[in-house]
C-alpha cells in the first residue's frame, strides 16, 4: 500500500526540474510557468541537426556550451536573453533554441537561490546548490594540479559529476562513483566506455577531486561542473545490467521518470540516449535524443522502454540500451515519487 510509503522530500517533481516541449517561433519569445526559475536549462531541437545548448545562472544566460563536440564556451546572449522567475527567454532567433518551425525539447533543473563563494576544498569555488533536489552547479579555475579539491555545496557525496571547461576546446569529463564504487570517468561527447580516474579521490560530503586533466583542471582555465547526487523518490544515478532481451531488465528508481540519461559503461561504441515524458506521455518510449550528436530526434524500429511507477523497464535488445551482460550507466529524474505516481 503506498500510502504506508514514508513521505518523500520533493512531493511533486516538477518544483525542481521540468522537461517541456515547445514550438519555436519568429523573433523574441519566451518559456514561461515553471514552478521554479531554472539555473541550469539543456535545450535541443528535435526535427533538424542543430547543436545542443546548455547554459546556467552561474556563467550566465546565454554563454552556450555544447554536449556534442568539444568547443569552448559560446556568447549567444543575444539568442538566449535571461532567466526570470519562471522560465526563460529568448531574443532574436537562433535555429538551436527557437526559430520558426523549430520543434524543441528543455531540461531545466533549479539549482537554488544565490552563487555563494565556496573554500571547503584546496581550490575556490562559485557554487549554487539547492541540497534538497541533489544539485548543484560548480565554477572554478584550474589548478593543473593532480587531486585538487573544489567545494560542491551539496552536503552529500555527489555521485555524477559533468565538467567543462569553458575555454579551451576538451571534453566533456565526467565522473562517477555508481559503477563500482571507484572513482570513474567517461566524456559525455563521446562513446567510449568508462575507465577509472585514478589520479583523484572519491568525491566527499564537501568536496570532489580533479587529476592533472586539461578538460577539467587546466591551469589557468574556467571550469563549470554539474553535480548530482540521488534524492530519494525524486532522483536515482545508478547502474543496471542488460539481459540482451526484448524482456529486458527492470530498474528500480523510486519514482516516475520524467528525465531519463543512459550510458553504456562496460564498453565503447554505443552512443549516450535520452528518453522524456514530455516528448512521449504515454509507454512504451520510442523516440531518443543523443547528447553526443547533433542528429534529430530518432524514432526507433522496435520499442526502448517503459516508464514505470517506480522505476523503467528495458523493452530492447540492442546493444545501445540492454546488451546481454553489459553496464549502464543511468541517471533519472522524476515527475512524481512512487508514493504518488501513477503509471501510464
Amino acid at each position: 500500500c503506498t500510502t504506508n510509503l514514508p513521505d518523500p522530500t520533493i512531493a511533486d517533481g516538477s518544483t525542481a526540474f521540468e522537461a517541456r516541449t515547445y514550438d519555436g517561433v519568429s523573433g523574441a519569445s519566451s518559456q514561461t510557468g515553471y514552478k521554479f526559475s531554472p539555473d541550469f536549462v539543456w535545450i535541443k531541437r528535435r526535427n533538424s541537426t542543430n547543436n545542443h545548448t546548455l547554459t546556467d545562472s552561474v556563467r550566465g544566460a546565454g554563454y552556450i556550451l555544447q554536449s556534442h563536440n568539444t568547443n569552448a564556451e559560446i556568447d549567444n546572449t543575444a539568442y538566449f536573453t535571461g532567466f526570470t522567475s519562471d522560465g526563460f527567454s529568448f531574443g532574436t532567433d537562433g535555429g538551436d533554441t527557437d526559430a520558426a518551425g523549430g520543434t524543441y525539447v528543455a531540461w531545466a533543473w533549479d539549482a537554488g537561490s544565490s552563487t555563494v563563494s565556496n573554500t571547503d576544498g584546496s581550490i575556490t569555488s562559485s557554487v549554487r546548490a539547492n541540497q534538497t533536489a541533489g544539485f548543484s552547479i560548480v565554477s572554478y579555475t584550474g589548478s593543473g594540479t593532480a587531486n585538487d579539491s573544489i567545494g560542491h555545496g551539496l552536503n552529500a557525496a555527489p555521485e555524477l559529476i559533468i565538467c567543462k571547461n569553458r575555454d579551451s576546446a576538451y571534453g566533456w569529463r565526467t565522473l562517477t562513483t555508481v559503477i563500482d564504487g571507484s572513482l570513474d570517468r567517461v566524456f559525455l561527447q563521446q562513446t567510449d566506455g568508462a575507465v577509472d580516474q585514478a589520479t583523484a579521490n572519491v568525491p566527499t560530503s564537501s568536496v570532489f577531486y580533479v587529476a592533472t586533466n586539461l578538460d577539467n583542471n587546466k591551469s589557468g582555465d574556467d571550469i563549470i561542473a554539474y553535480c548530482f547526487t540521488s534524492v530519494d523518490q525524486y532522483s536515482r544515478i545508478g547502474v543496471y545490467t542488460g539481459n540482451g532481451s526484448a524482456d529486458g531488465p527492470f530498474v528500480f528508481t523510486g519514482h516516475r521518470s520524467q528525465f531519463l540519461l543512459v550510458k553504456q559503461s562496460s564498453a565503447s561504441g554505443e552512443d549516450w540516449w535520452i528518453v522524456d515524458t514530455a516528448r512521449e506521455t504515454f509507454n512504451v518510449q520510442d523516440q531518443i535524443l543523443l547528447p553526443n550528436s547533433n542528429n534529430s530526434e530518432i524514432t526507433t524500429s522496435n520499442p526502448i522502454v517503459d516508464i514505470l511507477s517506480n522505476g523503467f523497464k528495458l523493452r530492447n535488445a540492442n546493444a545501445r540500451f540492454n546488451g546481454s551482460g553489459a553496464t549502464y550507466l543511468f541517471a533519472s529524474f522524476a515527475s512524481h515519487p512512487f508514493k504518488t505516481a501513477r503509471a501510464r
